[in-house]
């Protein structure tokens, strides 16, 4: 499959990374992603496109083309600071909302947000979604599910130490809201054995719902994505668990099809930190414990650099990079955008008839 480049080819930021994408009420995709110097620099800010679906190619020259048409970008944060992991979740009630993460490190970072009445075209003025917290609330890198009573439940992390010669740790939660997104409530911690996972734990979980409840599918640093189950709409949750669905460390984005499975598009290496050069997307029928390879979605070559982390983020080129997929389901295909190479962001459709 031939992926849509939304960002432009000669762009004026060194880097990019980190897409979230939801589809607009007027069939268009609304896309946003943080750019910059590289991740964790001041120059770092949160910007938005539209993409505006093509007329059905009518022959192979034409099939070729991207099958959207972008906007250029609009930055829509100013602050000089790092800013990180935008989120796009739509309220019931049709308010978008952008969620993303502010300062550095990353240990002691911030969420704000701000607010769309319009589909995304004018926003209101940024504020913090919970003032005064240091280290994240709020959705981390996956949109927030949104339940039939009302109730928000979106995944959550912090990550502390990194810094020095304190070892990092890593903890996966859920934060709520029952008022629309407005205020949030966290869970506890979920439970995992630290002294015995390899590395720092787990980090930036994708929800979806199903028969046992609420589901969580986390990265980790273990190189496998691990689990958690919730039966009470988020308050508590079952201690963590591990699947058999790679992850080298990085992140991942699942969302449930229309026929009860379960679609996740993630990296496929099993060595943590390792590379990032093929993506690809699993289906699992028993609510996230076992998966199978349905395609590939991306896929170059195995890069020669590395990537080295830390809390005032990842230093790399980029080179062979295809990571950080957001997931949306619509009635015939999926959607899944993600960075390429930390010089663009691609858009990719599957057909749902891909995934049997």
């Amino acid at each position: 499959m031939t992926p849509s480049v939304a960002t432009p080819a000669t762009p004026p930021w060194r880097q990019c990374h980190a897409s979230t994408v939801l589809e607009g009420t007027d069939g268009d995709l609304l896309l946003a992603f943080f750019a910059g110097t590289r991740e964790g620099a001041n120059d770092n800010a949160i910007h938005l496109v539209r993409g505006t679906a093509r007329h059905p190619a009518t022959d192979e020259a034409a099939a070729s083309e991207s099958c959207w048409s972008w906007s250029e970008p609009t930055s829509l944060t100013y602050v000089v600071d790092a800013h990180w992991n935008p989120v796009l979740a739509r309220s019931p009630r049709g308010r978008l909302t952008l969620f993303y993460k502010r300062g550095s490190p990353i240990s002691q970072w911030q969420t704000w947000r701000m607010t769309s009445q319009d589909d995304g075209r004018t926003w209101s003025p940024a504020e913090e979604l919970v003032p005064g917290d240091r280290g994240g609330r709020g959705p981390v890198k996956n949109p927030p599910l949104v339940l039939p009573s009302g109730r928000w439940v979106a995944g959550a992390s912090t990550e502390t130490g990194g810094s020095g010669d304190a070892p990092p740790t890593w903890d996966c939660f859920a934060d709520i809201s029952d008022d629309d997104g407005v205020t949030w409530s966290r869970s506890a911690n979920i439970t995992i054995d630290h002294a015995a996972v390899m590395g720092p734990g787990v980090i930036q979980p994708t929800v979806w719902a199903g028969p046992e409840g609420l589901i969580f599918l986390m990265r980790s640093s273990t190189g496998q994505a691990w689990r958690a189950v919730s039966t009470d709409d988020g308050a508590t949750w079952s201690p963590a668990e591990e699947t058999s669905l790679p992850n080298n460390n990085s992140g991942l984005c699942a969302a449930r099809l229309p026929d009860g499975r379960v679609v996740c598009a993630h990296n496929t290496s099993v060595l943590p930190w390792g590379p990032r050069n093929e993506l690809a997307i699993s289906v699992s029928t028993d609510e996230g414990r076992t998966w199978t390879r349905a395609s590939v979605l991306d896929v170059l070559p195995t890069p020669t650099s590395t990537i080295t982390p830390g809390d005032g983020g990842v230093e790399t080129d980029g080179e062979g990079e295809l990571s950080y997929p957001t997931v949306i389901v619509r009635s015939d295909d999926i959607i899944v955008s993600y960075t390429r190479e930390r010089r663009a962001i691609a858009v990719a459709s599957v057909a749902m008839t891909t995934l049997d």
